[in-house]
């Protein structure tokens, strides 16, 4: 199983590393984008379930800056920070072979890895809700705001950017782990220098005002002063 899972791994780089696009593509369809395709009914229920817990928690005012539901985000704070903790150290223990769960392993560390996305998001978003009831807070972090009015296209372009660095340079499974973070926070802060300047002039992004414009079946007014007409 070890040996079998090794090989499609080394197969899995040297199509990365040395196939041609149109190869590369061809190569992912089958291997990742179908499999994918078949998990998505069952992602759905969680990706929808999560919306509705947002559209849920912004009915009943829990974002809004005099919230009645103060002490109760603290505990969910407190709740998911200690959940994740144990959780993600589970994780990290199995990932290691400290622990050795034979043919369950797949499984657990799948488990387990969910699990740990879902209190993590609860901490996260906890998180944010409290820091954000501070105004030296809501300064620091009103950049990042930008770059979630455009969250389409910024999630597209890293994706350009990525196949550009990783493929076009021939980077891939070359980079060290330090350098790779270090490529991907360079990438987030050009992002956000880009999308402040943006909606500085234009009301959506470029893929969102395309979506909406697809969306209301007309093209949406796009530069800021547009919409003061």
């Amino acid at each position: 199983m070890d040996q079998d899972k090794e090989s499609r791994i080394a197969e899995y780089v040297d199509m990365y590393e040395h196939a041609s696009y149109v190869d590369w593509v061809s190569y992912r369809l089958p291997t990742e984008i179908i499999p994918l395709t078949l998990e998505l009914p069952f992602v759905i229920i969680t990706v929808l379930a999560m919306f509705l817990f947002g559209l849920y928690a912004g009915k009943i005012g829990i974002f809004q800056h005099n919230s009645p539901h103060l002490p109760k985000i603290k505990k969910i704070w407190i709740t998911t920070l200690l959940l994740s903790i144990s959780l993600v150290s589970f994780l990290a223990i199995m990932k290691v072979g400290f622990i050795d769960l034979g043919v369950y392993r797949e499984n657990a560390v799948f488990l387990f890895t969910s699990l740990s996305g879902l209190t993590l998001c609860f901490f996260y978003m906890s998180s944010l809700t409290l820091l954000l009831r501070k105004k030296h807070w809501q300064k620091l972090l009103r950049s990042f705001g930008f770059t979630g009015q455009m969250a389409l296209t910024n999630y597209i372009l890293q994706t350009v950017i990525s196949i550009f660095i990783f493929l076009g340079l021939n980077l891939f499974g070359k980079v060290s782990l330090l350098t790779g973070t270090l490529i991907c926070l360079s990438i987030y802060i050009v992002q956000v220098i880009f999308s402040y300047v943006w909606l500085k002039n234009f009301r959506f992004g470029p893929l969102e005002w395309l979506w909406r414009s697809l969306t209301y079946g007309y093209f949406q007014p796009m530069k800021k002063e547009e919409k003061q007409k």
